[in-house]
């Protein structure tokens, strides 16, 4: 393997661990979320949609570069997956909680074996449940950040396509944050492909997109990039 790949793998993952940050509640807040949760757990006992809730919070609180959290996330969705072993949305984020770990790891070969293995979950999660929004949602946007050299572009374009495509239909299932995102980085794809038109197209729809945040300000400003 070259040498040049772990240091390509660690920018591309600090580029992945700032980009979740973005747009995201801040970590007194997500910590708050994390204790009322695991209080609800304790009161109304255990099940799939309350572990991933939990897990959920967890990766965010991870996203923010609380290690202890993406351990905890990691828990619950073993909890959840013992439960529901095909569950996709929870195998499609403990993929992305891999990445994490690799994003922490000390050793550049830990870290690509772990992004390899995240990648690899989030697959599998989407093989359980190629139709879900969330599930997509999961990889295309954790892997939008990956290295080229992983080989995941096309995948990525193609899950992006397949959601920016539903955003019309089936607008509800797609958080706010999830759908200025996708137009984020489905621009972004179709930029590199040429098309700057269309790339046009998707940021000035995707700005539209409520509320106004920072993704919102990236959007603009790639659109401003074309001027």
């Amino acid at each position: 393997m070259p040498a040049v790949i772990p240091t390509f793998l660690l920018l591309g993952l600090l580029t992945l661990a700032a980009a979740f940050a973005r747009a995201a509640p801040s970590a007194a807040e997500l910590a708050l979320q994390e204790n009322r949760m695991r209080a609800e757990l304790v009161a109304s006992g255990t099940n799939v949609a309350r572990l991933f809730a939990l897990a959920d919070v967890c990766h965010e609180l991870g996203v923010t570069g609380d290690k202890q959290a993406v351990t905890r996330a990691e828990g619950y969705l073993r909890l959840l997956l013992a439960l529901s072993p095909t569950n996709g949305p929870a195998v499609a984020l403990l993929g992305s909680v891999f990445t994490m770990k690799g994003r922490d790891a000390f050793w550049p070969t830990t870290q690509l074996k772990l992004v390899r293995e995240g990648n690899a979950l989030m697959d599998q999660g989407v093989g359980f449940a190629p139709d879900d929004i969330q599930t997509r949602c999961i990889r295309a946007l954790n892997n939008a950040h990956m290295p080229d050299f992983l080989g995941r572009v096309d995948l990525v374009r193609a899950d992006l396509a397949w959601l920016w495509e539903r955003i019309d239909r089936e607008a509800a299932r797609f958080t706010p944050t999830a759908r200025q995102k996708t137009a984020l980085h489905w621009g972004r794809q179709l930029l590199r492909l040429g098309k700057p038109e269309d790339a046009r197209e998707v940021w000035t729809r995707g700005a539209m997109f409520p509320p106004e945040n920072e993704v919102t300000r990236e959007l603009l400003a790639e659109i401003a990039k074309l001027r």
